[in-house]
């Protein structure tokens, strides 16, 4: 690959790559970018997370449309480019904390949460990923047996609420409420900003942005220390959602 790159160029290609699932390319790509001295910095938040954003962008029309196919290469090109400029970033991230991370059982739209464990990974976070379809026990067995700090539950569909009631049930019933805080995020909680009180959730991220920030909080301080909780409608019609994937 002999292209003159600057980072819009770099963007432009890399979204391509990812939608169409050119791996090699994508990879090649950035090396290229990190052979020809782009700021690695940029890299990561104008190339890989612009295009992660852009392949969730919600449009007027409806839900942008991906493939399961899309689902997975999308999340495995977006890591793995992390991974190779993740040490040429000259702020090194230690570790922040360990986080549990899935889809409650009987959701199994993934793209958010595969991406959002891309931007928590290189905040310095432990995500133990457990995909979709989780029932609410595993999620709180595994964040026992890690001793996480966070369970970040992904939805999708307003009849899966009841699944993340019962992690709160569970968490509450085994003393652990004070130790693992509970995040979610989706669609049912950016339309109905209510649902988070009424599953009992600690916080509710309406995009990777929020969620990755509110995370942080949690963990330093046990609480969102700067929550808007007066978000207005308009918040509805962000373009860059949190967990928002086509229907298949």
């Amino acid at each position: 690959m002999s292209i003159a790159l600057d980072i819009g160029r770099t963007y432009e290609l890399f979204k391509d790559y990812a939608m169409n699932r050119n791996y090699k390319d994508a990879m090649d790509l950035i090396d290229q970018a990190i052979k020809v001295e782009l700021d690695p910095k940029r890299i990561f938040t104008e190339v890989i997370a612009r295009a992660l954003k852009e392949i969730q962008d919600f449009r007027e029309e409806g839900y942008v449309t991906v493939s399961a196919f899309q689902v997975l290469a999308v999340a495995k090109i977006a890591e793995d480019a992390v991974k190779k400029i993740k040490d040429l970033l000259t702020e090194k991230k230690e570790k922040t904390g360990t986080i549990v991370l899935g889809n409650i059982q009987r959701d199994h739209h993934v793209l958010g949460s595969e991406i959002l464990k891309v931007f928590l990974v290189s905040e310095g976070w432990d995500v133990i990923y457990l995909g979709a379809d989780t029932p609410a026990r595993e999620f709180v067995n595994v964040a026992k047996e890690n001793n996480a700090d966070l369970i970040l539950v992904s939805s999708m569909m307003m009849n899966t609420m009841a699944g993340i009631i019962d992690i709160r049930e569970l968490l509450n019933r085994e003393n652990l409420s004070e130790k693992i805080k509970l995040m979610v995020g989706g669609a049912p909680f950016n339309f109905n900003l209510n649902l988070a009180k009424k599953v009992k959730a600690d916080a509710m991220g309406m995009d990777v942005f929020e969620a990755v920030q509110y995370a942080q909080q949690l963990k330093k301080f046990g609480k969102i220390v700067d929550y808007k909780a007066e978000k207005k409608e308009g918040l509805f019609r962000r373009i860059f959602r949190f967990f928002k994937v086509g229907r298949r």
